[in-house]
C-alpha cells in the first residue's frame, strides 16, 4: 500500500473493517530472517495493520506500507493476463447496496454487478479497485450455495476467498487440496468475456475450494482456457502495491513446511519470528506456490 491510513479508511468505509492490531517490521529483524522471508531489501521497514469485521479473528486482511516508493503490480498487464494472486473476494449481503458503499468509500469501478449461474445456484458479482489498484471482487449468492455458505454478514464478511489466476487449474487445485481443502465447485464458465475483460470465446475454468469447518478463507483458482497469462512473481515483491501473499496458520510449522514442499512449494525464507496482532508472537516461513504466488505459514509461539 502507498498509504496505510488511507487504506484503513477505505476498508472501514467499504466493509466496516476495524483494526485488530498494528505493528512494524524491519528487514534486519530476527537476524535478517524477516527480510529474507518477506523479500525485503536490507534497511527496509514495513508498517502494517491487520483489519477485518469486529467479530472475526480469522480470514483477516493485513495491509502493509513500506518505507520506500513502489509501483502497482498489475498496471501495464492486459486484462486476464495475470498469473498469481489476483483479487480479494468479499461477500456482501446485497450486491447493489454493497457495491454502492464500496464506490462511495473511494473504490474505482472495473465491472458493475453482473449475474451469473453456478452449478448450485447463482451469484451477483462486481469488481472494484481499492485506492492502490488492488482488485476487490464483491459478491452475493442465491440458491443452494447460499445455504451452504450461511447467512451473509452486515455490512460485509471477513475475507471469503483469495483469488488466483493460474496457468493450470488442475495442478493448482491439487496443490491446495493438500492443505486440507475440499471442492466447493469445479466448473467451466462461459459468456463473461465483458465482465472479465478477455477476448470473445474465452472460457474460464473456475475452481473454488473450501474447508469443511468454515465457509470463509477459501481459495479460488481461475484459468482462462486458450488465453495464457504472465506470472507476476517478479513484480509481487516489496515495496510494490498489490497482493503479496496469502497466510495460513499451522499447529506445527516444521511439519507444515515439510508438507507443502512435498506438495511442490518452493521455499523462500524463514522461519522468522515476529509479533503480529491479534495472533501474538509467531514463527513464519514463506514459499512460492505453483504459479509463483507467495504462501506464508505461521505458528503461534507466544
Amino acid at each position: 500500500m502507498a498509504d496505510l491510513e488511507r487504506s484503513q479508511d477505505f476498508y472501514h468505509g467499504a466493509f466496516g473493517y476495524l483494526a485488530k492490531g498494528t505493528g512494524v517490521l524491519r528487514a534486519e529483524d530476527d537476524g535478517g530472517r524477516v527480510g529474507e522471508s518477506w523479500m525485503m531489501p536490507d534497511g527496509m521497514t514495513a508498517r502494517f495493520a491487520v483489519v477485518g469485521p469486529a467479530r472475526c479473528d480469522s480470514c483477516l486482511l493485513r495491509i502493509v506500507e513500506f518505507d520506500a516508493p513502489g509501483q502497482p503490480i498489475w498496471d501495464d498487464l492486459p486484462a486476464g493476463k495475470v498469473i498469481g494472486h489476483y483479487a480479494l473476494n468479499i461477500r456482501v449481503p446485497e450486491i447493489h447496496t454493497g457495491w454502492e458503499r464500496i464506490v462511495a468509500a473511494g473504490g474505482r469501478i472495473k465491472s458493475p454487478p453482473t449475474h451469473w449461474h453456478l452449478s448450485d445456484g447463482s451469484a451477483w458479482d462486481s469488481q472494484i479497485y481499492d485506492p492502490d489498484g488492488i482488485l476487490i471482487d464483491a459478491w452475493s449468492v442465491e440458491g443452494e450455495i447460499a445455504e451452504r455458505l450461511g447467512a451473509a454478514m452486515d455490512p460485509a464478511s471477513e475475507l471469503q476467498t483469495m483469488a488466483l489466476h493460474v496457468g493450470d487449474a488442475v495442478r493448482s487445485k491439487e496443490f491446495y487440496l493438500g492443505f486440507g481443502y475440499g471442492v466447493l465447485y469445479d466448473q467451466q464458465v462461459k459468456g463473461l468475456e465483458e465482465f472479465f475483460g478477455v477476448p470473445d470465446g474465452v472460457v474460464m475454468h473456475n475452481v473454488n475450494l473450501i474447508m469443511e469447518h468454515t465457509p470463509v478463507g477459501r481459495m479460488e483458482m481461475s484459468q482462462y482456457l486458450g488465453h495464457p497469462g504472465i506470472e507476476v512473481k517478479p513484480r509481487a515483491v516489496p515495496p510494490n502495491h498489490g497482493i503479496l501473499s496469502v497466510t495460513f496458520e499451522a499447529g506445527d510449522l516444521p511439519s507444515a513446511s515439510a508438507h507443502v514442499v512435498d506438495l511442490g512449494a518452493e521455499p523462500i525464507g524463514g522461519p522468522a519470528t515476529y509479533a503480529v496482532l491479534p495472533y501474538g508472537q509467531v514463527a513464519a516461513s514463506t514459499f512460492f506456490g505453483p504459479d509463483g504466488e507467495m504462501v506464508e505459514i505461521f505458528e503461534r509461539i507466544g
